[in-house]
Parts: C-alpha cells; sequence; structure tokens
C-alpha cells in the first residue's frame, strides 16, 4: 500500500515545488484514495486547496489530517488559516490558541492570533505592524519628491544608529514579545546600505527575533557585494529597493546625483545574489507615470518576489509646490488607529508617530531616554490613537499637512499612457 501511494506523494510533491497546482491536486487526490490514513498528505492536499482559494476544502483537509495526528502545531495552525479565509476570525482564534497550548511561544501562531484578534478599545497595544528603523540618517540620493538632504531637514541628523541604542532597541523588542505583523526594516530616511553597520546589525537582529522578516531598503547604489553579499546567507533577509525609473534620462532627474549607467549595475547584481528576495517599490509621478510599467517588468522579468507602485506622498512638507507640480490626483490622509502599530524609529533614537514626519514635528518618545515600553504604552502614542479614531488629525501639525495620491486614481492615468 505504501509503495502504491508513494510515487504520486512524489509527483504531487514535485508539482507543488514548482507551484503547479492542478498537477499537485491531481496526484495527491490519487495518493490519498490508495492510502487515505496520510496524515502529511492530507496536509499537503490542504495548502492546493488553500492556494487555489478553496478555504472550505482546504479546513476539511487539516481537520482529516488532525485527526489522524491529533495534537500538532502545523495541523491546528494550518486549520487557523483555513477558518481565518472562511471569515470564521473567532473560530481561526481558538485554533491558533490551541496551537500555542501545544507550543506557548510558536511565532507563526502568536502572530496569526494576534490578525484575528480584535484590538483593544482602550488601544493597548497588542501587536506591531511595521518597525522601521533609521540606522542611518544618511542618504547617497536626494531624489527629487524627497526632503532627506535638502534644506527642510537640515536639522535632522545624519548619522549612523549607535550601536548600542540599536542593540537596546532590538532587546527590548524580543522581550515585549508583540507579535510583528509585518517587517523590520533597516531605512527609515536614510539608506540601509550606506548603514557602516548593516551586516552586524541583521546578524543581531536575526538573533533576537529569528521569526520576523527584515528588509534592508536601499537604492543599490552603495551595495558592495564583498561586504554586502553576506546578507543573502541569512535566512529570512530581503532587500528593499527603491527604484524611480529603469530609463536613464529618467532615473538620473528624479534620484540625482545617481547615474542610471552605475546604480543599473548594482541593481543586476542584488537581483542576482538576492534571488527571489528582491522586493522593489516604484514611486509614481507625473514624472514617470509613462514608465512605471517598463520599469515593474524589468523587475519582475529578473525575479523579484514583488513589484510595488507606491502613491506620492507630500511628506507633510510646508512647501506643497513641488507636490502639487508631480502628483497625480493628491487628498489629505486621513489614518486610523492602527497606523500607530507602525513604529518609526530615526538615528538618534527618536520615536516617530508617522515615517512621512521627516522634519520630525512631533515626536512622540525618545528610546535614549525612555525604555520602548514606555514610549509604546505611554499616552502620548495612545492619545494620538484616540485623536485619529475620533476623526482630531488636524490637531497635529503634520497630519495637517499630508497629502497622498491614491492608488485607484494612478492606475487610471496609467490606462490612458
Amino acid at each position: 500500500m505504501l509503495l502504491r501511494a508513494r510515487p504520486y506523494i512524489i509527483k504531487g510533491d514535485e508539482a507543488r515545488d514548482r507551484r503547479d497546482w492542478p498537477a499537485a491536486e491531481a496526484a495527491y487526490e490519487i495518493a490519498l484514495r490508495r492510502e487515505p490514513k496520510r496524515p502529511g498528505v492530507w496536509m499537503q492536499y490542504g495548502h492546493v486547496m488553500l492556494e487555489t482559494g478553496r478555504p472550505d476544502k482546504a479546513l476539511e483537509a487539516y481537520t482529516r489530517a488532525d485527526q489522524l495526528r491529533p495534537g500538532t502545531v502545523d495541523s491546528n495552525l494550518c486549520i487557523g488559516h483555513a477558518l481565518k479565509n472562511l471569515g470564521r476570525l473567532e473560530d481561526a482564534h481558538a485554533a491558533y490558541s490551541r496551537t500555542l497550548e501545544i507550543e506557548p511561544d510558536y511565532y507563526p501562531a502568536l502572530r496569526e492570533r494576534a490578525r484575528v484578534s480584535p484590538r483593544p478599545a482602550d488601544f493597548t497595544p497588542d501587536r506591531l505592524n511595521y518597525v522601521m528603523l533609521g540606522t542611518t540618517g544618511l542618504c547617497n540620493a536626494s531624489c527629487l519628491h524627497c526632503p532627506t538632504g535638502k534644506d527642510s531637514t537640515a536639522h535632522v541628523p545624519r548619522i549612523p544608529m549607535a550601536m548600542p541604542l540599536f542593540r537596546k532597541i532590538i532587546d527590548e523588542l524580543a522581550d515585549m514579545g508583540l507579535p510583528i505583523m509585518g517587517q523590520i526594516a533597516f531605512g527609515l530616511f536614510g539608506d540601509g546600505l550606506v548603514d557602516p553597520f548593516v551586516v552586524e546589525r541583521v546578524r543581531y537582529a536575526r538573533e533576537k527575533l529569528p521569526h520576523v522578516p527584515i528588509s534592508v531598503n536601499s537604492n543599490a547604489a552603495a551595495y558592495d557585494p564583498k561586504k554586502h553579499a553576506v546578507l543573502a546567507d541569512i535566512p529570512g533577509v530581503i532587500i528593499g529597493l527603491h527604484s524611480e525609473s529603469i530609463v536613464p534620462e529618467t532615473f538620473n532627474h528624479l534620484m540625482a546625483p545617481l547615474r542610471h549607467e552605475r546604480v543599473i549595475v548594482k541593481y543586476e547584481m542584488i537581483m542576482a545574489q538576492f534571488p527571489g528576495r528582491v522586493h522593489a517599490s516604484i514611486p509614481v509621478s507625473r514624472a514617470n507615470l509613462d514608465e512605471v510599467q517598463q520599469t515593474k517588468k524589468w523587475f519582475e522579468d529578473r525575479g523579484a518576489a514583488n513589484v510595488i507602485i507606491v502613491p506620492l506622498m507630500s511628506r507633510c512638507a510646508t512647501d506643497l509646490r513641488l507636490f502639487n507640480q508631480i502628483s497625480i490626483s493628491p487628498e489629505i490622509n486621513r489614518c486610523g488607529p492602527s497606523a500607530l502599530e507602525d513604529l518609526a524609529i530615526d538615528c538618534d533614537g527618536l520615536m516617530l508617530a508617522c515615517c512621512q514626519d521627516f522634519r520630525r514635528t512631533e515626536p512622540i518618545g525618545n528610546l535614549k531616554t525612555q525604555s520602548l515600553r514606555e514610549v509604546i504604552y505611554g499616552e502620548v502614542r495612545r492619545d494620538r490613537m484616540r485623536a485619529f479614531e475620533e476623526g482630531q488629525h488636524d490637531t497635529f501639525d503634520s497630519c495637517s499637512k499630508c497629502y497622498g495620491d491614491r492608488i485607484d486614481a494612478i492606475e487610471r492615468e496609467m490606462a490612458l499612457v
């Protein structure tokens, strides 16, 4: 019986690995007809059902696997995933909780249970979304619409974050144990690869927070394969590439003083050395609108894991003339309280309410003198969350100046190109 099923399990696994879901489904079905008491195959069949948009069938498969081999972390976690996809959030919460009864510190279950939990009414933090660290305040570009390196941010420090401060932040994130839904990103107002300690920082963060994805955000110009290629050996490290265009003239105009002919070589190096681990972002404006699809395709053809189109933001600038000239169809931004689940910590330890506050007008804490717990659980942060809940954004200088394009407006404009 085992030999009769095994060839089809192998075929199913091979099809799964190349993401050929119809072939995987057919092979696993034959294997399960021949040997229906295989919990591992039921699990794989459930994954195929979830990948192909059939969470009801996935739930049946995962439940069958759990009946055959009760009380495993994997089956309960995946039952939770299927229930979440079915919109049964309370049941999903219970499944993730069962997973944590088996393995209390299992990070994927902690993170997913937080996703399906209602947010506390009193804004007590129970999760974080993104953690953005200004590991350096330096950037080697002065992009046309970016305030970094301009007169408006001349007062902002242009230094690498001190390693003791960095370790303190990472240690406190680990000790607090709040699930991080997204990732830790190195690079807030500066370029992550300009930081001379980036490799040391990534290694330290990976040791302390082994399950959290780490993104090193860069325009690629500072990439040095002798120094930075070792990052590819560290699990869960993503390179977040910022590109305004792949067309030389537009690139040189929007990302001065960088030069296309020098940076394009670095793009190619990074794409080759970090296969499937490059996420590219393309800010869209009237200056590059007709080239966005070409730029997007360039990265996709070279194996980028994700390429996103980023609406232009005003970055809370006091002078909106340039922004109004190159934006598509801007509107005032009005974030909800969950925006404060993103942490924006600059190179000197100043924590901001928003990563768009380039002038750092409204900090909510300082990690040089406060603990992370004091700031996250502090009244300044919670008061701001309450204000967002009540729609009182204009009481904050940065929010009153925050405008941005909308992705639907960009897509309409792109369709006309």
